[in-house]
């Protein structure tokens, strides 16, 4: 994928600069002049860039709502993130990773070097902007800092500011890390993050988190784990397949430090308090937002997002509210396609009529 050198240290949200930046993003298509066929998605909190091949990713593709022959998408990679974007993998001045001296870096700072990075594609303007969760604290923030940058918005089941839940979940997870002899203050080895056992736990609670009632009820209906008990075990050693799985040790190890500094990132974001003046801005907001969470989303309830659509709609922004029904919850917009139809009628017309 393209990696895009940016030409100056950036200023941080939290204070100090970063040096070397650089920002990994994909890009299907070739943009228009004048940004008219362009389409920004904003990825998940451990996602990938690779939006048009996944198939998470439903309504993108050939033929699809965006339609791949049709639009220029592009998706850039966060900083601090799992892509190959600056983070606490990339190395220093003094050519090793940064570790945990990597500073502390917001949504805000990723954005600011995102739009560097559609300036030097010529990309002045675009279509539209999609995200959802952490990819909506995204799509929040361009419409903050370019408030006529975009003609349609999407966002799906997000929030102005992270929950006190996710921050919560996040903790407990840096806690587990942290707390860990392997851990060695951020210093630690591949070797030393294969023997921790606290890695495996830490990834059993995001797991436990991910996943809603009815996914679990769904993989492990009573009928199965009833057959699939152990016999003759104690009662503090596993017993069943439900055991097994939220136990099971991630395929892929993913660095501990990008982890922290991706849970950071999204923990600080609160739209409302990077930038105070929000309503007054929105005022001049010539972006066409559709809000569409989860009706079942327990993270991020639908009620939010309704006030969010309220109050856009009191300060003059043309705003539409579709919410949706998915046992699936939060993440469903990608893991519940037919969920969403409404939402995907919807924006292929506002795609249309802003032709």
């Amino acid at each position: 994928m393209p990696i895009y050198k940016l030409k100056q240290s950036l200023k941080l949200e939290e204070g100090g600069y970063l040096d070397s930046v650089q920002i990994e993003y994909e890009i299907s298509g070739k943009p228009e002049n004048d940004g008219s066929n362009v389409i920004i998605i904003c990825h998940t909190l451990t996602g990938g860039l690779n939006v048009v091949d996944s198939p998470l990713w439903s309504f993108i593709g050939n033929k699809r709502t965006i339609d791949s022959n049709q639009y220029c998408i592009i998706c850039l990679g966060t900083l601090g993130g799992l892509n190959e974007s600056t983070g606490p993998r990339s190395l220093n001045k003094k050519g090793n990773p940064y570790g945990p001296e990597f500073p502390t870096v917001t949504v805000t700072d990723s954005i600011h070097a995102h739009l560097q990075v559609l300036n030097s594609l010529g990309i002045k303007q675009a279509k539209a902007i999609i995200g959802g969760s952490y990819g909506g604290f995204c799509v929040y923030t361009w419409l903050a800092l370019k408030p006529q940058f975009y003609q349609i918005a999407v966002v799906f089941q997000s929030s102005l500011w992270c929950s006190a839940h996710t921050i919560a979940l996040f903790s407990l997870c840096r806690d587990i890390i942290t707390s860990s002899p392997s851990w060695r203050n951020g210093k630690y080895t591949n070797k030393d993050l294969e023997e921790s056992h606290s890695y495996t736990q830490m990834i059993a609670v995001n797991r436990l988190f991910q996943m809603s009632h009815y996914k679990f009820e769904e993989k492990f209906p009573r009928t199965y784990y009833n057959n699939s008990k152990k016999k003759s075990v104690g009662y503090w050693e596993k017993y069943h397949a439900i055991d097994d799985f939220i136990t099971e040790r991630s395929k892929t190890m993913i660095d501990p430090n990008t982890l922290l500094s991706t849970f950071r990132s999204s923990s600080l974001f609160d739209l409302e308090k990077s930038f105070p003046q929000i309503w007054e801005t929105w005022k001049e907001l010539t972006t066409t937002v559709i809000q569409a969470p989860c009706i079942q989303d327990w993270r991020y309830p639908a009620e939010g997002m309704h006030k969010i659509h309220k109050k856009l709609k009191e300060v003059g922004v043309k705003t539409f509210y579709r919410p949706t029904q998915s046992g699936l919850g939060h993440g469903s917009y990608l893991y519940d396609p037919e969920s969403i139809n409404k939402v995907m009628r919807l924006l292929k017309t506002q795609l249309n009529e802003s032709e």
